[in-house]
């Protein structure tokens, strides 16, 4: 393989790894954004540029980067990944 479709090659993995992120960040958007926010758990949340910010009930404060999937915990400075995950079973499960 030549230098150049080498470079063609780390493109393209680079082109489909952003359009994979992409759609991770439209699919919490319309399939999941609207069952977060109605949860009881959630007190409130603000859309920011890269993700969400949510004021859980309890006090605690998570920011979600829906694109990577990975959200951190404030209180605790706790970086968790995937965040769908952790977001179906903190917050979305019964109480």
């Amino acid at each position: 393989m030549n230098p150049d479709e080498e470079e063609n090659d780390l493109k393209a993995l680079g082109l489909g790894r952003k359009l994979i992120r992409q759609e991770g960040g439209e699919r919490f958007d319309t399939d999941w954004l609207k069952i977060v926010i109605n949860s009881p758990k959630v007190a409130k949340y603000r859309q920011n540029d890269n993700g969400y910010t949510f004021w859980l009930s309890d006090g605690n404060i998570i920011d979600l980067y829906p694109k990577a999937n990975k959200l951190l915990i404030r209180k605790t400075h706790k970086w968790v990944k995937p965040a769908l995950k952790w977001i179906i079973n903190q917050i979305l499960s019964k109480p």
